[in-house]
């Protein structure tokens, strides 16, 4: 029984190793995203964290993957259809159908931001039923999607953004008072004041509650993403034990993300 069992074992690591191989051997993977700095940004210096972070977890399966930068409505379609295999970096609401790790890439929140001479700020779900807001089109708002669902269609009610570096036009349309207040991710908003020496034009106003975002791979392939959600997870766990991430977080001047 036990020389039984060996040999079950023995084909079994034998299988995953040509799993491995193939795909190492393979074209990259690739993988679909928006600019969203510092988790993805556009520089070969310093790429982005999540980009990095990626990067690392599939190296360690000797797994090479490929970037393909994209609005973030033509990113989730492109992975929805298969032109991609993997989304970086949705949370579960944003790509229903698709397939996700357990292991998340930490959380995200939206925030509010207005002209520095603004004196609304969010309070409540009906605080914000008095201005016109500016959101990023498909991006999941926690709490708030039911009164965009309803008001998506009132343009004196909802500004639909989209464009391959949301932080720049969205700010931009803020300036020009075409909106009252932008709903964008928090990290990558102060990111871009920061960089932009913007601190004395904008302030932030409120937020909504954090959220998990995830690695999540196309609904076309079952049996490919399905495996490389697990690669994903089982290199997640051994990263974690190690001080990369903490390395990374510092390189890229984060102090709160909380996996």
């Amino acid at each position: 029984m036990f020389r039984n069992f060996m040999r079950i074992r023995y084909f079994f690591i034998l299988y995953i190793l040509l799993i491995i191989n193939v795909f190492a051997n393979a074209s990259p993977i690739q993988i679909a995203w928006d600019y969203n700095c510092p988790w993805m940004c556009n520089t070969s210096k310093k790429p982005g964290f999540l980009s990095e972070l990626v990067s690392e977890i599939f190296r360690l399966s000797n797994l090479n993957i490929e970037f393909q930068r994209y609005s973030w409505p033509v990113a989730i379609h492109e992975v929805k259809e298969g032109n991609a295999l993997g989304l970086l970096s949705p949370s579960k609401d944003e790509a229903e159908g698709f397939y996700f790790p357990n292991e998340s890439l930490g959380f995200q929140q939206m925030c509010f931001y207005v002209n520095k001479n603004s004196i609304w700020s969010y309070k409540d779900k009906s605080s914000i039923e008095s201005i016109h807001l500016g959101i990023s089109q498909w991006a999941n708002y926690n709490g708030l999607m039911e009164y965009i669902h309803n008001n998506i269609d009132n343009p004196k009610k909802i500004n639909v953004i989209s464009s391959e570096d949301i932080y720049l036009t969205g700010f931009e349309k803020l300036s020009k008072n075409e909106f009252e207040a932008l709903l964008i991710n928090r990290t990558s908003a102060i990111y871009y004041i920061n960089k932009n020496k913007q601190k004395d034009k904008f302030k932030q106003v409120g937020c909504l509650e954090k959220e998990k975002i995830y690695i999540a791979f196309s609904p076309k392939y079952k049996n490919k993403s399905k495996f490389i959600s697990e690669t994903f997870d089982k290199n997640m766990i051994k990263l974690k034990k190690t001080s990369y991430i903490k390395k990374l977080m510092k390189k890229y001047d984060l102090t709160d993300i909380d996996f």
